[in-house]
């Protein structure tokens, strides 16, 4: 829509453009733009969310990936809004879950049994959007079994997009068999990957944060000096010198 001094505005909700509106300014002499009025996506998991809390789900600045290294009999939950389980691989090998999400959305990776008490748990708390206002009027999850094919598990080979959420690249190498659960009507897809990068870091296990080089730093024991150290097996340290006066 347009504001009062004609300029373009913008929102998270659908359906607030009422009619054909022209945008002045953004393109060309000769060129017109018109901003038209949207549709709701009767597929999308947004329509589960009011308006405050699908300003979680829009990123807010660059999207940065976040890998978890997985393997058949755990899952990966976002939020509380959906979660992967890993039911087989060919090879019996891991795999590698990469969420492209807003970064509000927690996320979880643990066995996937019991994870759906787990998920009851948390949600609205740690696993949240939906948040605890909404988490107890939000719908329970039904499963969609996909069967993926991939060619190489050192980058994403497939996408798996949940509408209204966003996707989550898959790399393995050879068939896979995942469920993914949403809510009722919400549209799950798999098509070719946006992103085939890994993130550098991968997720601990649980509601954890990634294992990087700041917590890696953080549990590194600070290097002693000598005089700390004391003196070596049959060695004496030399004496403090003097400084006005006897030490």
């Amino acid at each position: 829509g347009l504001g009062s001094r004609r300029d373009v505005t913008a929102t998270h909700v659908p359906g607030t453009t009422l009619g054909a509106l022209a945008v002045p300014g953004l393109l060309p002499a000769g060129c017109k733009l018109v901003d038209t009025p949207g549709m709701d996506q009767v597929h999308s998991l947004a329509k589960y969310l009011p308006a405050n809390e699908l300003k979680m789900l829009q990123p807010r600045r660059a999207l940065k990936g976040r890998t978890f290294r997985i393997s058949p009999g755990k899952s990966v939950l976002l939020g509380g809004l959906a979660r992967i389980d890993v039911v087989s691989q060919e090879r019996g090998a891991t795999l590698y879950l990469t969420p492209w999400i807003s970064d509000e959305v927690a996320c979880y990776m643990g066995k996937t049994e019991g994870v759906a008490e787990r998920r009851q748990k948390h949600l609205g708390k740690r696993l949240s959007p939906p948040t605890a206002k909404s988490g107890p009027t939000f719908p329970e999850l039904v499963p969609t079994t996909l069967h993926l094919q991939g060619s190489e598990w050192i980058r994403s080979t497939r996408d798996v997009a949940i509408a209204g959420l966003g996707w989550v690249g898959v790399g393995v190498s050879g068939a896979a068999e995942l469920t993914v659960w949403t809510p009722p009507g919400v549209k799950v897809s798999v098509r070719e990957p946006l992103a085939r990068s890994l993130a550098k870091d991968m997720e601990r296990p649980g509601l954890g944060a990634a294992l990087g080089e700041a917590m890696v730093e953080e549990k590194r024991v600070p290097r002693r000096t000598p005089a700390e150290k004391g003196p070596r097996k049959g060695q004496t340290m030399p004496a403090a010198k003097e400084q006005g006066g006897a030490v």
